[in-house]
């Protein structure tokens, strides 16, 4: 059971005593409970629970507790006992729920306690109760029922308890903490949902986790009720975001208390996980800004439900908005932080889960109990990326960093919050700050041999130089702080000072991922002087060090992998793009917008790779600049714009690879591809992190070079369903000077292998004589695919020409599942075109 148990045993047997009995318990009752029932006008209750029967009659009587608002602890002496013992009357009704009497005070009593007393006086009614060992958490309950609370309506109670002791009990069936002394209570609740229907009021001395309070004397004066309303919200300058509104019936609300005069908000209650969060109406973003606030819950560890806590770090509207939060889980960790997540939705998109989790170090150090006042702030920061515009997010508990997660957002004005789930929690010194753009503060990465120097410069570019040959593959000129973190591209733009013909080999690059001297990445240009290649660029090398071991050089080079760039373009003293893609463990080069082949996977490299002490390729990363030489008493230098971490689109892989293409992708995703002869239905571009799974439509608007007529066969399309080389599908639109046809498109066609076996050529006759300039190579022609099971059905412009054709009779071993995760992509054949980005739907 959770906190709602008490509601439970409310509804499900109709009364406190039932619900008790059902735990093994006799409800008894004396003659003296049931005739006396007095006024509740100006009623309160003291109960004084007491070690032995002798102390239990030392309670002053009603007059005497009414003037001087005193208590006889159990501490005072049997001499004083005697005085009253002749007092210890039972006068309170004992009632189970469904016997309640209007808008009297009463209480219930299991068998493992005496009650002493139950004394009705002027202001405060005195009890006293002992109980033995075995006695329930909820063995003794003060209960008031008034009718005129309406059932599903919210309601604030308010009343003073007075305690001897400090201690857990249920009120209205959530746990509170109260102090020795005055206690006020100012709880709002949901009558018929938090307690019985007509019940106003069920104070129990203990806590399904922490038990009874055997021994404590208190007194609670009479409740009064306010209505309130759970959605209408008492501050102007916030409001409810992230509603659940497909089930309002499960709305639960936030309550702004005091918000002007003391800076809080409490939550009471809300079960709704990431949803219902509040947000400010007063405030707009700034490109860079921190949020921060003290927060903490009634509910100790551990935990009986689940407790989120945390900032909506960024809110634009419902469909779009991020929240860092941490939390504690009842039957995972609930002694403990789960975990600290960081989710959200960008154009009502889920940006999945993005978690630190709370038993890993070192944030199983950061944990701390829900109740007490920790400290949670969320930095945010604009960011670079290939679409223009993200924010990163960091995350700090208690001053201690969580990490950070990037997401591509929007730039319209936005605002902040708070979310909270679970328990009543207060956040309060609730602070935006807006900051101002980091200056970078650089140092070494890794000095080994001669030191380079470097310059900030007024444009924020730096220029680095370096003399002499020490230091290669060391000594990058990198940001003091780490900044890139996860998947991230870094990218820069540099111009050196040496010009054609090379004399001596050159090197500059990117220090593209720096854990420690034996985990790094670098990926750098190399110009050298060797015979031939003195005026153009020799390769492109991606290397680095792994667990201490050098991981070699996986070299592109440039007369192989990118001959479409042009000489000049790379040359060290012309301005060059430099692009390093990270996606886990793997590192991409793009140069000049032109992709250096396959990442490379530093994985493999990783001698204690599948162990717990293998290298994390996840964590908060330094990058950097990196020059190099092997000439002594030479100076290499070059300028480099501020460097750039951002987002990762698309990263690409040519798939059965007869001959590679020549293919370049923008910064918005589009690829330009060129395929001769040689690769026909055997070159496919793909776009590899991007994947399709079970039933899908892939599409692309194709834009070619060919015009009408047509002296030469094209083919454009797209790979629809890649597994491996002997399971694949590609389907094309076919242009073919046919005779009749050298105007207009032929047929389109679908083909491939299935277990190994060529499929054959599946033809979808267009049927359109003469000149179609809609289906013209040279027009933007809408081709997609559409699979459902073993079924592919190819598409120009959303018209269709045949049925779907079913590729399940040749999997002969029934050893596919046509769900699979698989590979889909680009192709071309005898033609340049260009794709737009591959959408997945």
């Amino acid at each position: 059971m959770k906190r709602k148990v008490l509601l439970s045993v409310l509804t499900t047997c109709g009364m406190l005593v039932a619900g008790l009995a059902a735990c093994g318990q006799t409800v008894t009752s004396s003659s003296a409970a049931a005739s006396s029932v007095a006024s509740s006008a100006a009623s309160s209750v003291v109960v004084s629970s007491t070690a032995s029967s002798a102390q239990s009659s030392a309670v002053a009587s009603s007059s005497a507790v009414a003037s001087s608002s005193a208590v006889v602890s159990s501490s005072q002496s049997s001499a004083a006992s005697s005085v009253v013992s002749s007092e210890n009357l039972i006068d309170i009704p004992f009632s189970k729920e469904a016997d309640l009497t209007e808008k009297t005070i009463s209480y219930w009593a299991g068998t493992k306690v005496t009650v002493a007393k139950a004394k009705k006086g002027d202001v405060t009614d005195a009890f006293a109760y002992t109980s033995t060992t075995g006695a329930n958490w909820l063995s003794f309950q003060v209960l008031y029922k008034n009718s005129d609370l309406v059932n599903g309506n919210a309601y604030k109670v308010a009343f003073t308890l007075n305690s001897s002791v400090e201690g857990d009990v249920t009120i209205n069936g959530k746990v509170v903490h109260i102090v020795s002394g005055d206690n006020a209570i100012n709880q709002k609740y949901v009558c018929g949902t938090d307690t019985g229907a007509t019940t106003g009021l069920a104070l129990v001395m203990g806590t399904e986790a922490g038990g009874f309070i055997a021994s404590a004397e208190f007194t609670i004066t009479m409740p009064t009720w306010t209505e309130t309303d759970l959605h209408v919200y008492s501050h102007d300058g916030w409001k409810n975001a992230m509603e659940n509104s497909s089930n309002p019936s499960t709305k639960k609300g936030y309550y702004f208390d005091d918000y002007d005069t003391k800076g809080e908000i409490v939550e009471h209650g809300n079960t709704l996980e990431r949803s219902n969060s509040v947000v400010r109406t007063d405030a707009t973003v700034d490109d860079y800004y921190s949020v921060e606030m003290d927060a903490q819950s009634e509910m100790g560890t551990p935990v009986t439900e689940l407790i989120q806590i945390g900032l909506v770090a960024w809110y634009l509207d419902d469909a779009n908005w991020i929240e860092f939060y941490y939390d504690y889980h009842v039957d995972q960790r609930p002694d403990q932080i789960w975990g600290f997540h960081v989710t959200g939705y960008i154009d009502g998109n889920h940006v999945g889960w993005n978690d630190f989790w709370g038993d890993q170090s070192p944030y199983k150090d950061y944990s701390a109990a829900p109740n007490l006042k920790n400290h949670f702030k969320v930095d945010v920061a604009k960011m670079q990326t290939k679409t223009g515009y993200a924010r990163s997010y960091t995350a700090y508990f208690n001053g201690n960093l969580i990490g950070s997660r990037t997401f591509a957002t929007k730039e319209n004005a936005a605002t902040y919050g708070i979310c909270f789930t679970g328990d009543t929690i207060t956040a309060s010194n609730i602070t935006y700050t807006k900051n101002t753009e980091p200056e970078r503060q650089y140092s070494v990465v890794y000095p080994v041999g001669v030191t380079p120097t470097w310059k900030v410069e007024d444009d924020k570019s730096v220029t680095v130089s370096k003399v002499g040959t020490d230091g290669f593959l060391a000594n990058a000129v990198g940001y003091d702080d780490p900044m890139a973190q996860g998947d991230y591209t870094v990218s820069t733009t540099f111009k050196g000072t040496q010009a054609y013909p090379m004399t001596y080999e050159l090197q500059y690059g990117i220090m593209a991922w720096y854990k420690d001297n034996s985990n790094f990445v670098t990926v750098y240009l190399r110009w050298s002087s060797d015979a031939g290649f003195e005026s153009t660029l020799r390769e492109c090398q991606i290397t680095g060090f792994i667990n201490g071991a050098h991981v070699g050089w996986n070299s592109r080079w440039a007369d192989q992998s990118f001959p479409n760039i042009s000489d000049a373009s790379i040359a060290p003293n012309a301005a060059i793009s430099m692009k390093v893609v990270k996606v886990g463990s793997t590192f991409q080069a793009v140069v000049n917008g032109v992709t250096m082949g396959d990442p490379v996977d530093f994985s493999a490299y990783d001698a204690n790779k599948g162990t717990a002490t293998a290298v994390d390729f996840s964590g908060l990363a330094k990058v950097g600049y990196y020059v190099h030489q092997n000439v002594a008493g030479a100076t290499a230098s070059a300028n480099f714009s501020p460097m750039k971490v951002g987002l990762v689109g698309d990263t690409y892989s040519v798939l059965n690879k007869s001959v590679v293409p020549t293919w370049k992708a923008d910064d918005n995703d589009n690829v330009a591809m060129t395929m001769g002869s040689d690769g026909f239905l055997g070159c496919f571009v793909s776009p590899t992190n991007r994947k399709a799974t079970g039933d899908y439509t892939v599409s692309s608007v194709i834009t070619g070079t060919a015009a009408y007529p047509l002296t030469a066969e094209v083919q454009e399309g797209l790979l629809c369903w890649y597994v491996n080389e002997s399971n694949y599908l590609v389907a094309y639109i076919r242009w073919a000077p046919d005779a009749g046809f050298e105007s207009a498109v032929r047929n389109l066609e679908i083909t491939g292998k299935v277990g190994g076996t060529d499929v054959g050529w599946h033809d979808f006759w267009v049927s359109t004589n003469g000149t179609d300039a809609a289906y013209a190579p040279t027009a933007a022609i809408t081709f997609a695919i559409k699979k459902v099971g073993s079924t592919f059905q190819p598409s120009i412009n959303g018209a269709t020409f045949g049925d779907a054709v079913d590729f399940d009779s040749y999997d002969t071993g029934n050893t596919l599942t046509w769900a699979e995760s698989v590979n889909v992509g680009y192709y071309a054949h005898m033609t340049t075109c260009t794709f737009a980005k591959l959408t997945i739907a």
